[in-house]
């Protein structure tokens, strides 16, 4: 296993001093399955202040020191270095009521969540793989170590970083494992919102984020169960190949590589849909309104978990848009962009474009050429510099002052001349804009 000189030198001063210390967890994951690796923790046998003994010359900061945790500072490197332990018990199903330092590493890894986080490295030693991580690495595999339901008991939110780990690796979750998970499923509603927010924001933004939504999805339904009823839920028209879920992690997938916001849009696009179906005469099923329920639903599941409020704005104003038909119609697309700003403009055309993808044949065809229609115009706009905001204007509220325009009516009037500006009624040029204004003028 390689290791960054850095890392070495913080084994190396451990064991000089006569204290065993290995890379542990995620670092060691991560090279085994070949992902860079970006942090490295240690375990040692040394006590925190035999840690701040060994690295008296190092900055060391008391990260969570009563439970054994340093961090040490080299060269700009921050490296967490923990004492071997174990915990006690789980009495909140989130945290231990205590921890009890040990002086066997096997005993530190006992403890921990999932085979492939109980790996342990050190030169000297070479991989230390008591319960069978590498294994189940080669074979694509997320087990708990131990008994699932007491790693669950003891943490829940290792249940859904079950999920997690299966969106960010494509593993699959082993049988017994994934059978305790849903019986103590139930358990993720002691875990702060804080924490499901974050959790769920990972899964959305990892590689195999719909393959974990599908699978996984009683999980996902009792932290979200805002989309619970998208479940089975048929859509009866021609369009939808797919039930409202399965079109919605088909669209999560089309979505691969979006930021937070479209993951987390995409997820919540179809959410008002088993709110505002119907059907016609001709047996098809209609929503009308579903962009504006599901914005209503976005805000009220954002809100509940604590996301910040511009995060939360601009999700709903993507779900409230994504169905919305802005064709090679440049005004509407500015008015957007003036209200919204352009980039998220850019975020609403990959959501746009995921979702149209996630039809079935017909309905690609129905709203393809609408996409590419309104991507096209929105890179003429930004290609050619045409106004789209107020301050774009060639022209000033001191300039409409001085011929003799006052109070509010300045702002009135710049607001009309906008809004011919962007109708593409007049040229967006100061003597074209100056003489405009002098004809209206004596309407404000």
């Amino acid at each position: 296993m390689f290791l960054p000189e850095t890392i070495k030198f913080f084994i190396t001063r451990l064991n000089t001093f006569g204290y065993e210390a290995y890379v542990v967890g995620g670092a060691v994951r991560d090279e085994l399955s070949g992902v860079k690796v970006h942090d490295y923790d240690l375990t040692t046998s040394a006590k925190t202040e035999e840690v701040k003994r060994v690295f008296a010359d190092c900055k060391v900061i008391a990260t969570g020191e009563k439970h054994g945790t340093l961090t040490v500072v080299k060269n700009g490197t921050f490296i967490e270095i923990t004492t071997f332990r174990t915990e006690k018990a789980y009495s909140d199903s989130r945290h231990p009521d205590g921890v009890t330092f040990v002086t066997s590493l096997e005993e530190d890894l006992k403890r921990r969540d999932f085979t492939i986080n109980a790996m342990a490295y050190s030169p000297e030693k070479g991989l230390i793989d008591i319960f069978g991580g590498l294994d189940d690495i080669k074979n694509k595999i997320i087990r708990t170590v131990g008994e699932p339901k007491e790693r669950f008991g003891e943490d829940a939110l290792r249940i859904l970083r079950a999920v997690r780990f299966e969106a960010q690796t494509g593993f699959d979750i082993e049988e017994n494992t994934k059978r305790a998970m849903l019986e103590t499923k139930g358990l993720l509603q002691k875990v702060s919102v804080e924490r499901i927010f974050s959790e769920l924001t990972k899964i959305l933004t990892a590689p195999y984020a719909a393959k974990a939504l599908f699978n996984e999805r009683e999980i996902i339904f009792e932290v979200l169960p805002e989309i619970a009823p998208e479940d089975g839920f048929e859509q009866k028209s021609l369009s939808p190949l797919y039930t409202v879920y399965e079109h919605t992690v088909k669209a999560v997938e089309n979505g691969k590589g979006g930021n937070e916001e479209v993951m987390w849009a995409l997820l919540l696009h179809d959410s008002g849909k088993p709110y505002t179906f119907y059907i016609d005469d001709d047996g098809r099923g209609h929503f009308p309104g579903h962009m504006q329920k599901g914005a209503e639903i976005t805000r009220d599941t954002l809100k509940r978990l604590k996301a910040p409020t511009r995060f939360i704005n601009h999700v709903a104003v993507l779900v409230e848009n994504h169905d919305r038909s802005y064709d090679d119609d440049k005004y509407r697309i500015k008015k957007f962009m003036s209200e919204y700003g352009k980039d998220l403009f850019a975020e609403l055309l990959k959501v746009k474009a995921a979702d149209c993808y996630a039809h079935s044949e017909h309905g690609i065809l129905k709203y393809e050429h609408c996409h590419i229609a309104s991507k096209k115009a929105y890179e003429e706009i930004l290609a050619n510099g045409e106004c789209y905001e107020q301050s774009d204007l060639k022209i000033n509220g001191d300039d409409l002052k001085n011929i003799g325009v006052n109070g509010i009516n300045v702002g009135r009037l710049k607001y009309r001349l906008f809004e011919l500006v962007l109708k593409n009624k007049i040229k967006n040029d100061k003597d074209e804009l100056l003489k405009e204004a002098s004809r209206l003028k004596k309407y404000y």
